[in-house]
C-alpha cells in the first residue's frame, strides 16, 4: 500500500492507493491488525502507544494489570452506538483446565481455547453454551528442507507415506481437530480438495528411503515446544517410523527459543500451526512457502522458484476464478515437494455462560463484543 498518498474522501471514506496489484488487500484491511488508530496518540506516545491505545472501537482502556488482565470501559460516543455492557475485562488464564473451571463456576462469562478434554463436560452443562467451530488453522509437521537427510524429497515423501495421519489427528486432537485434507486449512477459499495426500504405504516408504540411500533408516531429532498434542504426535511418530529403521529423539524447548531455532534452520523436524486469519489463500500459503520468508514464517526453509512464481502471480491476479486456479496449482506443487506433513484442521471452542447474549464466535479467533450483553 502507498501509505504516503492515502487521501481522505469524507468523514467515513479514505482512498488507499497501492504500489502494485495486491488482490488480497480487502481481507488484509479487514484484519484486526489493520484497524485504524489515533494519529495524535501515536505521535504523543511513540513506542509506548501499545500501553496507551486509542482506536475506533466501542471500548476504551481503563487499566492494564500487566501479565494478569486488561480492563476496558464503554465508549459511549462509538460511531455504531454504545456497547451492551459498561465494562469488559480480559483475563489471562494460561492453564486450560483453569479456564474451564472459571467459566463453569461463573468466574468469567466467556472462555476461549477450551481444552478438547473438557468439551464433553461443558456440552452437558446447562449453565454453559459451548460454541464449536472450524477455525482457519492448520496443524502440521515440518521438515528442514535445506539439511540432510531432508534436503532429499524422497526422504520427505517416504516419511509422508509412513505416517498414519488419521491416527495422529485423532489421538492428539480428538474433537479439537479433524484430519487434514491439504496443505492449507480446508475452510480457506481456493483450497484444493483434489490435492495429493500421501496414503499410508510402508512399502512405498521403504522404496523411497532405499532410493535415497537410507535402506536401514537413520536417527533424527523432532524439536517441539511444551505442547501436549505435539508431544503426543512425536511419540506416535516414533512408533510408526521405527518400522523403517528411523529413530526419533524428542527435544522439548521453551517457545521463544523454539521459534528462534526453527527460524534459523537448526532443526531436523518440528511441529507448528498456522492461522490464516484473513481467510485469504495468500495469507495461508505465502508466509509459509515463499522463499523470501525463510527466517520468518517459512520454517521448512522451502526454496522453490516455480512455487515463488505461482504465489506472486496469485496475489497480483485480480480475477478471483483465475486466482483460485493459481492457488490450486500452488498446492499441488507443495504436495509434490512435501516440505510439511499436514496433520489436522483446527476446531476451536468458546464456552459462554448461559446468561450471555449476542455472542457470535469468529473463525479468525478475534471475537467482537459490541453486541454482547447479559440477561
Amino acid at each position: 500500500m502507498d501509505v504516503e498518498n492515502i487521501e481522505v474522501v469524507d468523514d467515513y471514506t479514505i482512498r488507499i492507493p497501492t504500489n502494485e496489484p495486491f488482490a488480497a488487500v480487502l481481507t488484509y484491511l479487514a484484519h484486526s491488525s489493520s484497524l485504524i488508530v489515533s494519529k495524535a496518540a501515536v505521535e504523543e506516545y511513540g513506542a509506548d502507544f501499545g500501553a496507551n491505545p486509542v482506536g475506533t472501537g466501542p471500548f476504551k482502556l481503563s487499566r492494564w494489570d500487566r501479565g494478569t488482565a486488561v480492563h476496558l470501559e464503554r465508549f459511549d460516543e462509538h460511531w455504531r452506538g454504545p456497547a451492551q455492557v459498561e465494562r469488559l475485562t480480559f483475563r489471562g488464564i494460561p492453564e486450560g483446565s483453569s479456564r474451564t473451571i472459571e467459566v463453569e463456576t461463573g468466574g468469567v462469562h466467556v472462555a476461549q481455547m477450551i481444552p478438547e478434554t473438557d468439551f464433553r463436560r461443558l456440552r452437558d452443562n446447562n449453565n454453559v453454551e459451548l460454541h464449536e467451530y472450524a477455525a482457519m488453522r492448520l496443524h502440521y509437521i515440518l521438515f528442514n528442507t535445506q539439511e540432510e537427510p531432508f534436503n532429499d524429497v524422497r526422504v520427505r515423501q517416504a516419511i509422508s507415506y509412513a505416517l498414519d495421519i488419521e491416527e495422529l489427528a485423532e489421538v492428539a486432537y480428538g474433537d479439537a481437530g479433524t484430519p487434514a485434507r491439504g496443505y492449507m486449512n480446508s475452510s480457506i477459499w481456493a483450497f484444493n480438495p483434489d490435492v495429493y495426500m500421501y496414503p499410508r504405504s510402508m512399502e512405498r516408504a521403504r522404496e523411497l528411503l532405499a532410493e535415497a540411500g537410507y535402506p536401514d533408516g537413520f536417527r533424527m531429532t523432532m524439536t517441539i515446544d511444551d505442547n501436549a498434542p505435539r508431544q503426543t504426535i512425536a511419540e506416535i511418530m516414533g512408533s510408526q517410523l521405527r518400522e523403517l529403521g528411523i529413530e526419533i529423539d524428542i527435544e522439548i524447548m521453551e517457545w521463544g527459543a523454539y521459534l528462534q531455532m526453527t527460524a534459523g534452520g537448526e532443526h531436523d523436524m518440528a511441529q507448528l500451526a498456522w492461522l490464516a486469519s484473513t481467510g485469504d489463500p495468500h495469507h495461508a500459503l505465502h508466509p509459509n512457502y515463499f522463499s523470501g520468508n525463510i527466517g520468518a514464517a517459512n520454517r521448512s526453509h522451502t526454496e522453490l522458484p516455480e512455487l515463488d512464481e505461482l504465489l506472486m502471480a496469485g496475489v497480483s491476479e485480480p480475477d478471483a476464478a483465475r486466482r483460485e486456479q493459481i492457488y490450486r496449482e500452488a498446492q499441488e506443487l507443495i504436495s509434490s515437494f512435501a516440505p510439511i506433513i499436514p496433520i489436522a484442521d483446527d476446531r476451536e471452542a468458546v464456552a459462554v455462560r448461559a446468561n450471555v447474549t449476542g455472542f457470535v464466535p469468529s473463525p479468525s479467533g478475534y471475537h467482537m463484543f459490541h453486541e454482547v450483553g447479559l440477561n
